[in-house]
């Protein structure tokens, strides 16, 4: 398993229980506000704040290259060209189920091609 792969099972460990994922913003505390991913005080996260706190210790390229990854499989066709659909948009008007879903469908597409 490789580091792309490792960040984003890790991801999707931190947001797998719907109680620990959560929509507008990276993180959020126990009472519901706004908090950095990053922070102790974190305890819910969308897909990119689950990523990036996965990332917190790897260098930043990779945790790109994890989000890249996971728009990629979002936007098959044409990632970047049209613009796409953000990861924050995916997970801010998705459920939680289509959430984990593509954390799963980019691990099997990654599980077939070597980065």
């Amino acid at each position: 398993m490789n580091r792309i792969d490792s960040i984003l099972r890790d991801a999707r460990q931190l947001i797998e229980d719907p109680a620990r994922w959560t929509q507008g913003c990276y993180a959020r505390a126990a009472d519901g506000t706004p908090t950095p991913y990053d922070k102790p005080a974190a305890c819910r996260w969308c897909l990119e704040g689950a990523v990036m706190k996965a990332a917190q210790d790897v260098p930043v390229e990779e945790r790109d290259l994890a989000v890249y990854a996971l728009y990629t499989t979002l936007n098959p066709v044409t990632p970047y060209v049209d613009g796409g659909t953000s990861i924050h948009v995916f997970n801010d008007t998705s459920a939680h189920g289509r959430v984990l879903d593509l954390i799963d469908r980019t691990l099997v597409r990654l599980s077939k091609v070597s980065l």
